[in-house]
């Protein structure tokens, strides 16, 4: 039993966490019984740009990277989520935002190669992080080069809830 409300809120946001879902019908769902009638929920995460393209063995090996590096099952297509989300909500919006995201990665990455560039310094810093956190840094250090060479994408969806 849920202890919010169903029918209650104008609006819900989704940052970087819908990619972790394994069932991401059910996230959307429960939150279309949050919302009000005409509700609106924002959905800005990350995906495999197209599904149709094939990858080459390197980039298939940076998916896999990035996939075990989240702890994700699969890194969706774009296409494949707006298709669930298209079940249960109209889609108001959908905005590639990689161009406007990809400086602040870059920058991101740049700090991250010292990390793997000094394993001394990488040993003290796997002391104090949790291991899951490390983890991530490959896909911190990999994500700029999956967007740039455009076979990943960061987008924003505002979805309608038309109950």
């Amino acid at each position: 039993m849920s202890v919010l409300e169903d029918d209650t809120y104008d609006i819900v946001f989704v940052i970087d966490a819908l990619c972790y879902s394994k069932n991401k019908q059910k996230v959307l769902r429960e939150v279309k019984k949050k919302l009000k009638k005409d509700g609106l929920f924002i959905v800005i995460d990350g995906y495999q740009k197209d599904c149709a393209i094939p990858l080459s063995k390197s980039e298939e090996t940076i998916k896999k990277l990035i996939e075990v590096s989240w702890s994700l099952d699969k890194f969706e297509c774009v296409k494949d989520v707006e298709g669930h989300m298209r079940e249960e909500y109209s889609i108001v919006e959908a905005s590639d935002l990689s161009q406007y995201v990809l400086p602040s990665m870059i920058a991101i990455a740049h700090k991250v190669r010292y990390y793997f560039a000094h394993p001394t310094f990488a040993r003290v810093v796997n002391k104090f992080l949790p291991s899951d956190v490390a983890k991530s840094l490959i896909a911190a250090y990999l994500l700029p080069i999956c967007v740039s060479k455009q076979f990943a994408c960061y987008y924003v969806h505002v979805l309608k809830n038309n109950k």
